[in-house]
């Protein structure tokens, strides 16, 4: 293991360089090749049987060993999750699809387990140095995509083993500390909260067809709960926009460049836009199916008071944000940069309308989110220790089963 920590780092793809002379490019394919050979080899036992034994790891308090220090002893424990956040970096990023797919048919949850507890420490600061986050928190969107998209092709559709609400709460939860530590500019976790809303509903919608009734119910919860969470932490976000410049800026001035100099920030405008009004639609659509579930009491009158919020949130995106995303996409409206995308969002978001977004939030996934099997549904908790989001349902689960 200590020789694969020390060589892990040169498994990663290198950063494409421009300029570069044949033989240069002959090596860089050499080792692009060697590099998933070697994570080809390590997809299974990293992917089905590594992960337990981190997951109990993380949820323990490390023993300080004797005659060491506090200090020595968190810096040991911080190694040991960044290295296998890198072997689960690597073997995402390097090995061939059919490898990572094969672990994923044998056992989806162990992969799920795997990931999740990759995520988890990525949350920490000394992670975020590393920029592991926002690399696994890609590789893992892109792994559900390809589960969903393989699927799809053998089931005829049905792909409800790859609808995996925990893993995409943990991200939502793991870009939430991220913005709470200040680790990460609130831009960038605006793009996380509308990359995981935008891929919770495609995944979401080609499982629709082949849920059963009480599937469809359950799934209706999960999709409220997560679209709850991501209008809620991109709400979080834009009100972040609107506060002292040494408030809303990480502590990291060297990663807040590297983050915000992607170009590909410019051209997802669009996308945040639309993933937005999307979340604000979804719940509406939710909240129109609860109404007619049959609630009665307060609840049915908690729902339609909900329901009026939202519409006058959607109303405000139709009238105001649409419009803007439209202009953007067909190049009658640019942006040029940082500054003027900032400056355009504190228009199309104020703080006053920021702060209906956190309510609108906040109330769905407080009080209509179903107590199970996503049991976490305080939407400003950024606990990425102890129990993971997979094993707090799966012991709401039994609970459920006990009582019935």
């Amino acid at each position: 293991m200590g020789l694969l920590n020390r060589h892990c780092p040169q498994l990663l793809p290198p950063a494409p360089a421009t300029g570069v002379s044949r033989l240069s490019a002959a090596a860089a394919a050499a080792a692009a090749a060697a590099a998933a050979a070697v994570a080809d080899a390590l997809a299974a036992p990293v992917l089905l049987q590594l992960a337990p034994a981190v997951m109990q790891f993380l949820t323990e308090e490390p023993a300080v060993p004797a005659g060491a220090s506090q200090a020595v002893s968190a810096a040991a424990d911080g190694d040991s999750k960044f290295y296998y956040m890198l072997l689960v970096a690597v073997v995402l990023r390097s090995s061939s699809p059919g490898c990572v797919l094969a672990a994923g048919q044998h056992n989806h949850q162990a992969v799920v387990a795997a990931l999740e507890a990759a995520l988890r420490p990525a949350a920490s600061a000394a992670a975020q140095q590393h920029s592991m986050l926002p690399v696994l928190m890609a590789e893992t969107l892109n792994f559900m995509r390809c589960t969903a998209h393989d699927a799809a092709a053998s089931q005829g559709g049905a792909c409800t083993g790859s609808w995996q609400p925990t893993l995409l709460l943990t991200c939502l939860k793991a870009a939430a500390k991220g913005l709470q530590d200040g680790t990460s500019p609130p831009l960038t976790v605006l793009q996380r909260a509308a990359h995981v809303a935008i891929h919770a509903e495609v995944i979401k919608l080609q499982a629709t067809n082949s849920s059963g009734a009480a599937a469809a119910d359950q799934d209706m919860g999960n999709l409220l709960l997560l679209a709850g969470r991501a209008l809620h932490l991109a709400a979080r976000a834009l009100e972040q926009l609107h506060e002292s410049p040494t408030a809303a800026m990480p502590t990291a001035a060297h990663q807040v460049q590297q983050q915000l100099q992607d170009p590909s920030w410019i051209e997802n405008v669009p996308l945040v836009l639309r993933a937005m009004v999307r979340c604000v639609d979804v719940v509406g659509c939710l909240l129109s199916a609860a109404a007619s579930g049959g609630s009665t009491g307060s609840r049915h009158q908690h729902i339609a008071e909900l329901q009026q919020q939202q519409q006058r949130v959607q109303q405000q995106l139709q009238v105001v944000v649409v419009p803007t995303t439209l202009d953007l996409e067909s190049g009658r409206q640019s942006v040029t940069g940082i500054d003027d995308l900032t400056d355009l969002l504190k228009v199309l978001f104020p703080p006053a309308f920021a702060s209906q977004l956190l309510q609108l939030a906040a109330a769905v996934c407080m009080h209509l989110a179903a107590p199970g099997p996503l049991c976490c549904a305080n939407p400003g908790c950024t606990n990425c220790t102890k129990l993971s989001e997979w094993e707090l349902s799966l012991a709401a689960h039994k609970a459920m089963q006990v009582t019935s």
